[in-house]
């Protein structure tokens, strides 16, 4: 996730493309061009979902509603995300694995912060589970970051 702060899925796939050497209408993609595409695949939507989460803690109403659904969503690509990392850890290096294994870990706590979130009640416990998933930000980010220097991506600007 994180996934450093997201960039627009179209960027992000053009960077991970120039980083490889790739050229639009190259004969086949190369090894390290498949995992990025791959990773900006498993990454963009949750990137996305959590984006649009900030965006709605941030506005300047504070509208406890959109908070909630942006959650959800939050929640259901970050899920999806965690379960395409799984699959995604058997096609790289032995190396990588044990990092994207950190990433699933972090992204596994931020499920569970986006699970209370959308589970509460209160305006109280909303904003206390999203005080968690802000502090699980930071380890998240930094074990994905670690994930994408290990796969010889850029790091996002």
């Amino acid at each position: 996730m994180k996934r450093p702060m997201p960039a627009p899925a179209g960027v992000l796939a053009a960077l991970l493309m120039a980083a490889c050497g790739g050229a639009a209408g190259s004969a086949s993609p190369s090894p390290t061009e498949t995992l990025g595409a791959d990773y900006a695949a498993i990454v963009t939507p949750s990137d996305a979902a959590t984006a649009e989460l900030w965006s709605a803690v941030t506005a300047q109403s504070t509208d406890t509603a959109k908070i909630r659904a942006a959650a959800k969503v939050c929640f259901d690509a970050d899920v999806k995300m965690n379960s395409n990392l799984l699959v995604f850890e058997k096609k790289v290096p032995a190396n990588v694995q044990r990092d994207i294994e950190s990433a699933r870990a972090a992204a596994s706590k931020e499920v569970a912060d986006l699970q209370l979130m959308t589970a509460s009640t209160t305006d109280d416990q909303l904003m206390g589970a999203f005080d968690a998933f802000a502090a699980d930000e930071t380890p998240l980010e930094s074990a994905f970051l670690l994930l994408r220097s290990d796969l010889g991506f850029p790091t996002p600007s």
